[in-house]
């Protein structure tokens, strides 16, 4: 069997050519690194805690971290537990009780993750990249706006990525020695990622990449192996923290809130119904001319491989995954380019064929009416969607573009018989893979969810341009002493936005919603015991407050994220009473027994001038009260409706 998968691995090892040894990056170097740790300290602290919590779920954090520290338990005011990113959770309490309980206090371990982290990048670029390149990598990994932002975040992703680059480290040591203890070690650094977020799991195809580079079976078992106890670790992690949550059934929930169950659930795209005939005419003639190209393929292996590739590009396309189905067609004419294909009539018949199947696809979809252009599109490209992919354009758009330029001139290569830096198996693992994994899970995800690729994405960047730029500046030139330093150098500034890292450093509420500021006024006002404290963000306003008496949301999150206590839906944190439609809160605005009514609003998530978690009756509603408070921000207000007045 072993002598089976040696061949097998072997023509996929043979188009990676090995990495040059990394060498000594000299006292020049050494210096340049201490320089770049120092300065990225600096850029985290600066500002820490100079606005208070804010999104992305600092709060979620915050009340069972302060929980922790005051009590011994990680616990929600409702009583929930919390056990996502437990570690980080007691690193938190850590800082509460030594520094006190604040904003900078929360924000302390993550700032000292992301400190870490530059020092780990080094480690990691190591693997790819030459002395200058691998400087420029880790000048990129502390002067990123989005790695400023999430170290100076009480949130677990930084964590998450420290995890990433701790596990690569060790996975690498392990390719390089073939010593199990550094897989061990790597496996461990995996399950740890996992404790702090679940994304972890898009790390393990890396696990692979010893065995497929070296076309060595006993590696690509072993990490097969641990591939699968890393699966067994998500699951029961998965079960184990969910298990903890308060949800309760729906149904329930919606007869309490008065709302019929089934309005509020997402609703889903019509399956289109499909002129079969057409369809299936046109993929049978596609087949047909696949078959003919794979026929024209030198060598058994390169015509399997072209054949296997291409009927399934063409069954992807058939079930409406166009995403995955352009992927396994050009993974198909590249191998079959790489052994020898010359005939280029089936090959061009093959592509006006797959062209003539997607225009029908496009026509029955209209016909079947499902929706807009911009509907028909989505449908088509599948849920294996490219959406994760643009949303990383905004974090990087220099390192995206760097990448993709590398992966086209990789693919020339590839189907040139040419071979190509390994880099590129290690971007096909830890940054296509990743990304294309999230998109099965979410159509549109934030970027948070995918931070497991940054990464892998930014050394891919400067691996690029390292390999490119003798190409392009000619040998001689670019090993010159003076090139390199200043290719390195533009690289880097095309990855790192200059300006937006002036803007990144120090946080204001101009960017962040003022949760603290309403809460300030809040506390500067002399409540009564009948006076009513109404949060759209329950959770921040019980750690600022310590308590609200209900919390604002629309009839979607309130069946999410609800429980149910003596016939009253609750939130799963804050356990503030739930008002989820505009009948609720006009109820509690006539009143006639209770004191002054403060409605605390919150400045997070507007689309389009709107907050999205408030459903439209309730947006009229707060539409004609009294704003009584404005936060720095422009958006976080507070509302007034005193006894006897509904507002």
């Amino acid at each position: 069997m072993l002598e089976v998968l040696t061949r097998a691995l072997a023509p996929v090892a043979a188009v990676f050519a090995p990495a040059p040894p990394p060498a000594a990056p000299g006292r020049r170097g050494w210096s340049l690194l201490a320089l770049f740790v120092i300065a990225g300290a600096v850029l985290r602290f600066w500002g820490l805690g100079s606005v208070g919590l804010h999104a992305p779920d600092e709060d979620t954090m915050a009340l069972p971290a302060l929980h922790l520290a005051q009590f011994g338990e990680p616990l929600y005011p409702s009583g929930m537990p919390y056990y996502r990113g437990i570690l980080q959770t007691y690193l938190m309490a850590a800082s509460i009780n030594a520094f006190g309980d604040s904003e900078w206090s929360m924000r302390l371990p993550s700032a000292l993750c992301g400190v870490l982290l530059i020092v780990l990048a080094y480690v990691v670029g190591r693997r790819f990249l030459q002395p200058a390149w691998n400087l420029a990598f880790v000048a990129a990994v502390a002067f990123l706006p989005e790695m400023i932002i999430l170290s100076q975040t009480a949130r677990m992703y930084v964590f998450l990525l420290a995890c990433v680059a701790a596990f690569l480290a060790l996975l690498f040591a392990w390719e390089r020695s073939g010593r199990m203890g550094w897989l061990a070690a790597a496996f461990a650094v995996l399950v740890l990622g996992l404790q702090f977020h679940l994304l972890m799991i898009f790390a393990t195809p890396m696990l692979l990449y010893p065995g497929l580079r070296h076309a060595d079976p006993r590696r690509l078992l072993l990490g097969a192996a641990a591939c699968v106890g890393a699966f067994a670790a998500y699951e029961w992690m998965n079960h184990w923290v969910a298990g903890y949550y308060l949800n309760d059934e729906p149904e329930q929930i919606a007869a309490l809130l008065g709302v019929d169950a089934g309005s509020a659930s997402v609703s889903h795209r019509r399956s289109p119904r499909f002129a079969w005939w057409v369809i299936g005419l046109g993929t049978v003639v596609a087949a047909t001319l696949a078959w003919l190209v794979a026929r024209r393929v030198s060598g058994a292996a390169g015509r399997a491989a072209t054949g296997v590739l291409l009927f399934l590009a063409l069954g992807a396309q058939w079930l409406l995954n166009y995403h995955v189905a352009l992927v396994l067609m050009v993974a198909g004419l590249v191998v079959a380019a790489r052994n020898g294909l010359r005939a280029r009539a089936p090959l061009a018949a093959l592509l006006v064929a797959v062209l003539a199947v997607a225009v029908a696809h496009v026509l029955w979809l209209q016909a079947a009416g499902i929706g807009t252009r911009g509907v028909i599109i989505r449908t088509m490209i599948g849920q294996a969607a490219v959406f994760s992919f643009l949303h990383y354009l905004p974090v990087s758009l220099g390192a995206f573009a760097l990448t993709a330029a590398g992966a086209a001139v990789a693919l020339f290569d590839v189907a040139r018989r040419r071979t190509v830096p390994d880099v590129w198996l290690f971007v096909l693992l830890a940054v296509w893979l990743p990304l294309f994994a999230v998109g099965l899970f979410d159509r549109n995800p934030y970027f948070r969810y995918m931070s497991v690729a940054l990464l892998p994405l930014l050394l891919a960047a400067f691996a690029t341009v390292q390999w490119l730029l003798p190409r392009l500046a000619g040998p001689s030139r670019a090993s010159s002493r003076r090139v390199v330093p200043v290719a390195a150098v533009v690289a880097c500034l095309a990855v790192v936005n200059p300006v937006e890292v002036a803007q990144s450093v120090k946080p204001q509420y101009g960017e962040y919603p003022d949760h603290k500021g309403a809460a300030e006024y809040i506390k500067s006002l002399a409540l009564g015991p009948r006076d009513v404290i109404v949060a759209e963000d329950a959770i921040m306003q019980t750690y600022y407050l310590g308590h609200v008496d209900y919390v604002l949301t629309d009839v979607q999150n309130a069946m999410e994220f609800s429980y149910v206590v003596d016939d009253e839906v609750r939130e799963i944190y804050s356990g503030a009473r739930t008002i989820a439609t505009g009948h609720q809160l006009q109820s509690l605005l006539d009143a006639v027994d209770r004191g002054d009514l403060y409605i605390v609003g919150s400045g997070e998530n507007f689309v389009r001038g709107r907050r999205w978690q408030r459903g439209t009756e309730i947006d009229g509603i707060l539409a004609k009260l009294e704003v009584v408070w404005r936060g720095r921000d422009g958006r976080t207000v507070v509302w007034k409706v005193p006894p006897g007045r509904a507002g």
